[in-house]
């Protein structure tokens, strides 16, 4: 036998392994194509060129991720030894091999119609909320049935082709010296291979961005990666843009009482309700809306016309609404650790000036962290599907339908002393978008199921309304209207990009007030805890990263995170910045889509949004590591040193 040949059979496995590493990268491009089918809508305003050129780069996140996922079965099939050829063998890096391409197959999958909802790659924060997915998994696997095909098919697939690679019994001697020089190789191409390249730094979620519009991130990554690299990534670090005094000038979350007039103890009810987009507001569109309650209310209140959420999810808009604390880690607050962070909220705040204080969600307690979020942040009442003790009304899914629970809160708070302080939060928008049996022939007007969800809200907030307009504390009270984030479904190609997916309502309305016309500024989520203390006239320091909607004197922006990429907007811009440099800078009001970067031709607009945004992120990290969001004076005393 020559050398050629004996040093190709002594190459046999290597070559095995290859083939079927290919063949899971031929999958993983499989999972992006159906990606793209699913959400196509999201990246519509990309040319052929750009779509080509996400599919092109990905395949360097993917070879990331198969190597972390395959490192078991390439150690199988490597290290030389004289079992290789049995089948007993076979059987194990056959098991092995099925387990962790099948798991990985499955979060791509899952992240196919998962990401309407959440706008990125789904992150490793998600078993976070574990105790939901368990108990939504049956309505998921019926709603999105045709998922559980696809998954069935590529393992048949995966199968079929698996076994036109299956290891022959080789009768050739080991040549110990020739396979571990392969597996030396091997193994300097598996470290090049999972850090991504030969770059000083492992590629990271981030880098996505790199790759043409940041739009299409998502696009580029794949899903086993975001969640190998959010596994165990908790804490965020420090940076040192800028010293003490140049931090000030740029931004200040120490915001102090202006006693101009007495405190006014007028009762505070801020309503969030699930999945409330700007699109659904016709009076915010060019188009009809599909909440005529709504719409009406805002012709009596101060309507914010340009208004954004800080976050995706629910469990990121609640410590933005109720303590103004943006959503600025790819783990959310509620998830991470620093939720056992001193905090004030607006539920502390006031309890100090003599508030009752309460959260009503009509959810099965316990779903998505708020119950402890609720009494971390100071609020002394939790009323839930538990509390609500009527499972009559219970939706089958998420907990209790909102017209109900909607009129329970209304005679709740007639028993409650006053003033008082109280969040609800609605559910019945939320997917499965479930509505009472009795109205399936109402709400009739709908070209996606959650219209349904949101016009029966709407009504039932109507029902609210006309029963709590009676009772003896309406007159006295503010109410503050906003939804937690936009929904997955929309209709209108600018609600899909970077700016529009964060577009959402926050209406002020008091009974009988001054509260009247539209607020055209910039506004988001963390501005609304701070806009009702300047409102009730508040004569103490606190904490906040919002800034009151009634402070004339602050600069107005608005401030996200999305597939680890930053983004601020002014009022005519939008920056995205990847932590280390700006990537993109365009004129939102004129180029509603997002397609043409001047990042390079207003290099001023740059500089500006951009100093503010590292400036934010700089004292966010800082409050956040140190425990000093509570104390204004503490604060104060050791920002400096």
């Amino acid at each position: 036998m020559s050398l050629t040949s004996n040093i190709g059979q002594q190459s046999y496995y290597l070559k095995v392994l290859l083939k079927r590493l290919l063949m899971v990268l031929a999958f993983f491009t499989a999972c992006r194509l159906l990606f793209y089918f699913f959400n196509h809508q999201y990246f519509s305003d990309n040319t052929l060129f750009d779509i080509l050129a996400a599919f092109y780069y990905g395949v360097r996140f993917d070879i990331s991720a198969i190597l972390y996922f395959n490192i078991i079965v390439i150690l199988l099939h490597l290290i030389p030894n004289p079992l290789r050829g049995k089948n007993y063998y076979q059987v194990i890096i056959k098991v092995f091999f099925f387990v962790s391409n099948a798991l990985a197959i499955l979060l791509n999958i899952i992240d196919v119609e998962y990401f309407k909802f959440t706008k990125k790659r789904m992150t490793f924060d998600v078993f976070g909320m574990r105790s939901d997915w368990f108990n939504q998994f049956t309505q998921y696997l019926k709603d999105f049935w045709y998922l559980t095909l696809i998954f069935i098919l590529f393992l048949v697939l995966i199968a079929m082709l698996y076994r036109r690679t299956e290891i022959q019994l080789l009768q050739t001697k080991i040549n110990y010296f020739v396979q571990i020089f392969y597996l030396i190789l091997f193994g300097a191409l598996f470290i090049i291979g999972v850090r991504g390249g030969i770059q000083l730094k492992p590629i990271r979620i981030i880098d996505a961005a790199l790759y043409g519009n940041p739009q299409n991130t998502p696009l580029v990554l794949n899903t086993p990666f975001t969640m190998l690299r959010t596994y165990g990534r908790k804490r965020i670090s420090e940076v040192n843009h800028f010293t003490g005094a140049e931090r000030e000038k740029l931004l200040s979350i120490i915001h102090r009482g202006r006693p101009v007039q007495p405190f006014k103890k007028n009762n505070v009810v801020i309503i969030i309700v699930e999945s409330l987009s700007r699109e659904f507001i016709g009076r915010l569109n060019s188009f009809p809306g599909i909440t005529p309650f709504l719409d009406s209310l805002c012709n009596e209140a101060l309507l914010c016309s340009n208004a954004y959420s800080n976050g995706t999810r629910s469990m990121e808009a609640l410590p933005a609404i109720l303590a103004s604390i943006p959503n600025l880690m790819e783990d959310s607050y509620i998830f991470s650790i620093y939720q056992g962070n001193r905090i004030n909220s607006i539920g502390s705040i006031l309890h100090k000036m003599g508030y009752s204080t309460s959260f009503y969600h009509g959810g099965t307690n316990g779903t998505m962290g708020f119950d402890s979020f609720i009494k971390m942040a100071g609020f002394e009442n939790y009323y839930g599907r538990t509390e609500y003790n009527n499972d009559n009304d219970y939706d089958g899914f998420w907990g209790i339908y909102d017209e109900q629970f909607l009129q329970f809160v209304a005679k709740k708070l007639d028993e409650s002393p006053s003033p008082f302080c109280t969040t609800i939060f609605t559910l019945s928008s939320h997917h499965p978008y479930n509505i009472p049996s009795k109205y399936n022939k109402e709400f009739q007007d709908a070209r996606f199921p959650i219209h349904r969800a949101i016009m029966y809200t709407d009504y039932s907030l109507r029902k609210f309304f006309e029963t709590a307009s009676a009772m003896k504390w309406y007159e006295n009270t503010l109410f503050i209207i906003t939804g937690d984030h936009t929904p997955a479904e929309t209709d209108h190609p600018f609600y899909q990009t970077r700016v529009g997916t964060y577009a959402l309502p926050i209406i002020f309305y008091k009974p009988n007030s001054e509260l009247h016309g539209v607020y055209q500024k910039l506004t988001q989520h963390i501005d609304i805890m701070p806009s009702i203390l300047d409102y009730l006239h508040y004569e103490e320091d606190f904490i906040s990263f919002g800034n009151s909607i009634f402070d004339t004197t602050k600069p107005r922006y608005t401030v996200n995170l999305l597939n680890d990429i930053y983004q601020i907007f002014s009022e005519d811009y939008i920056l995205q910045f990847n932590g280390e440099t700006s990537i993109q800078l365009c004129k939102y009001k004129t180029d509603s889509l997002l397609s043409m970067n001047v990042l390079n031709s207003e290099p001023q607009v740059k500089l500006q949004l951009e100093n503010h945004l590292k400036a934010f992120i700089q004292i966010y990290n800082h409050a956040l590591i140190n425990n000093e969001m509570s104390d204004a004076v503490l604060f104060n005393q050791k920002i400096d040193k």
